[in-house]
């Protein structure tokens, strides 16, 4: 216990701050770092599903675009039945 009083601590008061950084840390564990996390991950998620979508999209643009390709090359010309 002397060595402890010439390093300039004392013993009570050093354990009372362990035991508070101990309940800062779960504090800040479960009400802060845990929600946030949770928020993190559902933005991933729609990011994900986002880019998902646009993908999809492209997909159905680069067909469209095909297809009316396909369409504009039967229309020979003016008066035709086929043309759209």
């Amino acid at each position: 216990m002397d060595t402890l009083e010439a390093l300039g601590l004392n013993l009570p008061f050093f354990l009372v701050q362990v035991v508070n950084l101990i309940i800062v840390y779960t504090v800040i564990t479960k009400w802060i770092v845990g929600p946030v996390t949770g928020l993190l991950e559902k933005r991933r998620q729609t990011i994900a599903q986002g880019l998902e979508d646009a993908r999809i999209a492209a997909e159905a643009r680069a067909n469209a675009e095909r297809e009316a390709q396909k369409n504009h090359g039967r229309c020979a010309g003016p008066g035709q039945s086929n043309c759209p």
